[in-house]
Order: C-alpha cells, then structure tokens, then sequence
C-alpha cells in the first residue's frame, strides 16, 4: 500500500516537473524527488525508525552534493550542443575530461558518506544500498518514458 502511495506521489510530481519554469519551483520539485527517494530507500532497505532518523539526512546530504556535480555536468552538456557545429576538438576534450572527472569526483563523495552508512545500516543494507537507488532511478525513467508516450 506504501509502495502504491508513493508511485502515485511520484507520478503526480514527476508530471509537474515539466511546468516548473522558474528557478524556486525547480528547486521545490527536487527537493520533492530527494524525500521521496529517501522515503523509498528506506522502505526498500527495511530501516526501522532510529535507523531511518539517523540514515535520512546523511542520504540527503550525500544526494546535494552529488546533485551539485550532476548540475554542473549537464551545463557543461548544455555549453556544448548551444554550441553545435562551431565546437572545437579542444571543447569537447575538456567537455570529456569533465565528465570522467565528475564519476571520480561522485565515487570520492560516496566513499565519504560510507563510513557514516556503516556506522547506521548492517552490513546487508549497505550492500543493498546501490541496488535501492538503482531500482529507484530506473522506477522514475520507466515513469517518465510511459508519461512521454502518453503525450505523443
């Protein structure tokens, strides 16, 4: 029943996304998306309440400053196709090196945050961690392809 709330919470605001135009309801919208993907991650994980508490905002934390990188990338994504045809092979090695540095500088986040996920979830939701924000992530896609479908 959780689960079945939650997808429609997450249809409902994923289908609002595409009205946001300025920055403050953006900005609503994500914050938005990282509750409910907390609230999904500790569901999948089977967190108890003291659990839940502790693990919450040192997730959320993590996610705003992956979220940062994330933002940073796709504007360099965004610099370059504005661009189009007058990019240089300069540009676009950069705009690479760029995004290779962005995974070192995501994983470097994630091994910080490990030792305080140690600290809070057992050993076997640790390991279950990556599979959650995994499934998450590919739930939201699948939501938001079956929503494109539907207005084409």
């Amino acid at each position: 029943m959780k689960r079945i709330l939650f997808i429609l919470m997450l249809a409902i605001t994923a289908t609002s996304i595409a009205g946001a135009t300025d920055k403050g309801q953006r900005a609503k919208w994500f914050e938005e998306m990282r509750r409910y993907k907390s609230e999904y991650i500790a569901e999948r994980l089977k967190l108890d309440d003291k659990q839940k508490a502790e693990f919450t905002p040192v997730y959320e934390q993590m996610d705003i400053e992956i979220g940062r990188l994330n933002h940073e990338m796709r504007q360099l994504e965004r610099n370059i196709r504005k661009n189009g045809e007058s990019v240089t092979e300069t540009e676009y090695e950069k705009a690479a090196e760029a995004q290779f540095e962005m995974r070192a500088k995501e994983a470097s986040i994630e091994r910080t945050y490990f030792p305080k996920f140690k600290k809070i979830l057992t050993p076997r939701q640790l390991y279950e961690l990556k599979n959650a924000e995994r499934d998450f992530n590919r739930n939201l896609m699948d939501k938001h392809r079956r929503t494109r479908g539907n207005k084409h």
